[in-house]
């Protein structure tokens, strides 16, 4: 899809990061990761997203935390597919471990 961009990163420790980017303003957007070799030896340690329904939101002084990471919530991990919905304008990172 032209408005995903996307990374799989596997770590010497065996924990792989799966990094997204949903450029779409409007949409959110599926993804799918196939992992296979890794089947049954991987659980999702830790999915956050960086979102905000205001574009041009800024974290200031007086709201250090307008703009912060939350738990990403849509992620599932079955038979070696990671699955994830990408909310619109937003950044996203999956760690998995064994």
């Amino acid at each position: 899809a032209p408005y995903l961009l996307s990374a799989v990163i596997a770590g010497e420790d065996g924990r792989i990061s799966v990094l997204a980017l949903n450029r779409h303003l409007t949409e959110s957007m599926k993804l799918n990761v196939s992992l296979r070799g890794c089947d049954g030896r991987l659980n999702v340690a830790n999915a956050t997203e960086l979102v905000s329904d205001d574009l041009s939101a800024v974290n200031t002084p007086q709201n250090p935390d307008r703009v912060a990471p939350r738990g990403l919530t849509r992620v599932t991990l079955t038979d070696g597919e990671l699955r994830a919905e990408l909310a619109p304008a937003s950044w996203n990172v999956i760690e998995l471990q064994g």
